[in-house]
């Protein structure tokens, strides 16, 4: 008799832990991954065309009828890490650059040899000031040591409609502030001086202002005319 009862209580305990192991388990919510837009189209082969135009201190613009291209020749690694070579000419200075290029979340980020990678563009962040320094002369030979201008980087004018021969396109720019010290402000022209660099998503650098002279008036920039993407 107590062994039948022993036999019993072993079938009901087996029994109820199979009813209990038989329901199913809650599964856990999959997590889905953030796509961020893409403001630069990496790929072999794509390309932007650019027309320089002068522009005035009261926003006129004229053509310079110089032209350049930008193009994506392939894609490299660098200390372990993929980036994109980029071809381009530099009229400032007349000579052809070399730019590797990558996309890290909402970032467009640009290989630096000197350091860390630099911070181009953000699709997202519009808080963070990406550089805050100051350009100083220091030339010892002619015993000149002064500061030309406070400048700041940050991005601004989220969606901001633009215009060239290429088209109409919402852009977002990452601005650079350039506060000039007073004997470097030019007669008539406003202290604070900009350079853009406009981006529009699924489409690159749309509009891009060159680095300025001081004593000068005026400002250049390209503008976008013509691309073809992969």
């Amino acid at each position: 008799m107590k062994n039948r009862f022993i036999l019993l209580c072993l079938c009901i305990a087996v029994f109820s832990c199979k009813k209990k192991n038989s329901q199913p388990e809650e599964e856990a919510p999959s997590v889905q991954p953030v796509i961020y837009p893409q403001y630069m189209p990496f790929k072999a082969g794509n390309y932007w065309i650019y027309e320089r135009f002068r522009v005035e201190k009261d926003g006129s613009s004229a053509t310079m009828s110089q032209y350049d291209s930008v193009y994506v020749e392939k894609d490299t690694v660098i200390q372990a890490s993929s980036w994109w070579k980029i071809r381009r000419f530099d009229y400032i200075f007349s000579q052809h650059q070399i730019l590797y290029l990558k996309d890290s979340l909402h970032y467009i980020v640009q290989q630096n040899p000197m350091g860390g990678p630099r911070v181009k563009f953000s699709s997202q962040d519009f808080q963070t000031v990406w550089y805050d320094d100051y350009q100083i002369i220091d030339d010892q030979v002619n015993q000149i040591h002064d500061t030309i201008c406070h400048i700041k980087t940050k991005m601004d004018e989220k969606d901001f409609l633009v215009t060239t021969k290429a088209g109409a396109f919402s852009t977002s720019d990452m601005k650079i502030e350039y506060l000039m010290f007073p004997k470097y402000i030019p007669s008539g022209i406003s202290n604070l001086r900009y350079m853009h660099n406009r981006y529009a998503e699924k489409v690159g650098l749309v509009i891009e202002s060159e680095p300025f002279f001081v004593s000068a008036d005026y400002q250049t920039e390209r503008r976008l005319i013509r691309y073809h993407l992969n």
